[in-house]
């Protein structure tokens, strides 16, 4: 499976909204059923910092390299925090490579 979708995925707008709502920046936000990893890309974009927990390899890896491609587009704007969702093209090109074990990450 090239691009897993989640069943109970949310969209990062969605969740930009309630990250704004409940946390400010520099907070630590906590997911231990992370999924493709749709809070940590909205924590991430919004300034606060996410470790994040899968079981399943297959959710890891996407949620890993969805997280490691927000983390280098925040750097990379030169300290700007990125407000956009990545596009359908950086999500493939993020989602390619699924077949690598699983390892610890978080960004805190």
């Amino acid at each position: 499976m090239k691009n897993p979708v989640h069943p109970t995925q949310k969209p990062v707008k969605v969740l930009n909204h309630l990250v704004r709502l409940a946390t400010k920046p520099g907070d630590l936000i906590f997911d231990p059923f992370m999924g493709v990893g749709s809070t940590g890309v909205s924590a991430l974009q919004l300034g606060r910092r996410f470790t994040g927990i899968e079981i399943d390899p297959l959710y890891f890896q996407a949620a890993s390299k969805r997280i490691e491609a927000t983390t280098t587009e925040l750097f990379t704007d030169e300290g700007e925090v990125n407000q956009e969702d990545p596009t359908e093209e950086q999500k493939d090109n993020l989602l390619s490579e699924i077949d690598e074990e699983p390892t610890l990450f978080s960004a805190l």
